[in-house]
């Protein structure tokens, strides 16, 4: 077989079993699947639009924009409280803040011309956001959201919706229990999100697109869409436009030709054993940008070997948060100038931690004894992955990432699944991140 047809037959492996495999994910905001599940842009939020978003560092505008999404809900109703005394209430909400090295916000300030009671909500909203770590120094944003009443109308069919030529009846504002009295009744209700139809799965069949890394040339099939030049040349992370922008392109073939059916997001990139994790790197996250978070990555020199790794980016934008909850437990491979360092994290705190050699050759055995100790999902019966994030210079060779990848899925288990069978396998899902 060649290196193509042995990617594709991983890759069509890969696609009849992500539903079962997304399912056997914890979901986590800043560490989910971007592109998978999504079938076209969010909901409209009702009383509120975005401004133009000024980033300064290394983390794309996208995903700032995605986490600040996820809590439009709670910055909403910062505005909602005011707006049920002032129902023309409109005005705009500009903050300023620092995500740090280690995706908290600091130094966030929101000014504009709404009420400061408004404006202290959604800085204090700001203030508690957390983002994923930026690859290189501080990230500094400016977030302008345009407040207004809502002028939206409730699309849903309803048996005793007026006709088309009727003037809508004028409905009461949201607010809460404690805001509303018979004195001065609402003027709006908030507006039910019509149910929607579960996505059917994707078809399995390829081909799915992969991406070859080729010396300086990065390759879309048999098509060169862009050059690593420019990553070397700077030496730092940075998108590849030629490559984002026909990826984008394939995934929007693919959903005009599966309009009901839900987009995988998965592809296959082939590199060198020998290729710096620099340009890797690079390409791997602009395509988990462009909506493949899910990547295949096969070896140049032998092509049956194949790792597994996700993307660390940002989920789709929610409507609804998910309500707090304990952190499960992290495991984490990194390398430093010690040598190979293993630890399990719970939030921000480790709970336990090894050193070892890279070459090891007990490294896998190590990590198999760590997550009996420590995982979080080691019950037969528990369907559930423990997560695994692996951590490397950006100098180093792609072939330690792999010689990484296979220690950790060295350790398997079996495990029933949600449908009733069984399957042994890796005890971890991946992703892939760096220093």
């Amino acid at each position: 077989m060649t290196p193509d047809e042995i990617l594709q037959a991983r890759l069509v492996r890969a696609v009849s079993e992500i539903d079962e495999t997304l399912a056997s994910r914890e979901p986590d905001v800043t560490m989910g699947m971007i592109g998978i599940g999504s079938s076209g842009p969010p909901p409209k939020l009702r009383g509120m639009r975005m401004g133009a978003t000024n980033v300064s560092g290394h983390l794309p505008p996208e995903v700032i924009q995605r986490i600040v999404r996820v809590n439009y809900d709670r910055l909403r109703q910062c505005y909602e409280r005011e707006l049920a005394k002032k129902p023309d209430l409109t005005g705009r909400a500009t903050t300023k803040f620092v995500i740090s090295r280690s995706g908290t916000v600091s130094n966030a300030k929101t000014t504009g011309d709404l009420p400061q009671s408004v404006s202290s909500c959604v800085q204090s909203v700001f203030q508690a956001l957390k983002f994923p770590e930026p690859e290189a120094g501080i990230v500094t944003v400016s977030y302008p959201i345009i407040f207004s009443p809502s002028t939206e109308k409730d699309s849903a069919p309803s048996s005793s919706a007026a006709p088309p030529s009727a003037a809508p009846p004028s409905s009461p504002p949201t607010t809460s229990p404690s805001a509303t009295s018979a004195s001065s009744p609402p003027t709006t209700v908030p507006l039910p999100l019509r149910p929607q139809p579960l996505p059917e799965p994707a078809p399995s069949a390829g081909p799915w697109p992969i991406v070859v890394v080729s010396g300086s040339d990065v390759m879309l099939g048999t098509e060169k869409v862009d050059s690593t030049e420019p990553v070397t040349t700077s030496q730092r992370l940075q998108r590849v436009d030629g490559a984002f922008i026909a990826m984008k392109q394939w995934r929007d073939r693919w959903r005009m030709a599966h309009p009901r059916a839900r987009f995988p997001g998965v592809a296959g990139l082939r590199v060198a054993d020998d290729a710096p994790l620099l340009v890797v790197k690079s390409v791997f996250q602009t395509m988990a940008y462009a909506g493949f978070p899910n990547i295949l990555v096969q070896s140049g020199g032998q092509p049956e070997r194949i790792v597994d790794l996700s993307a660390r980016v940002p989920g789709p934008p929610q409507e609804v948060v998910a309500p707090a909850r304990e952190p499960s437990p992290v495991f984490v491979v990194r390398t430093d100038e010690s040598g190979l360092r293993l630890t399990w994290m719970q939030g921000n705190a480790a709970t336990s931690e090894q050193t070892l050699r890279a070459t090891d050759p007990a490294l896998a055995t190590k990590v198999c004894e760590m997550w009996k100790a420590s995982g979080a999902h080691r019950d037969p019966k528990d369907p559930m992955l423990d997560h695994a994030v692996l951590r490397t210079g950006i100098a180093a060779p792609f072939a330690d990432v792999r010689a990484m990848a296979d220690a950790v899925n060295g350790c398997t288990r079996t495990r029933q699944l949600r449908d009733g069978t069984s399957r042994t396998g890796p005890v971890f899902w991946l992703t892939f991140a760096m220093n």
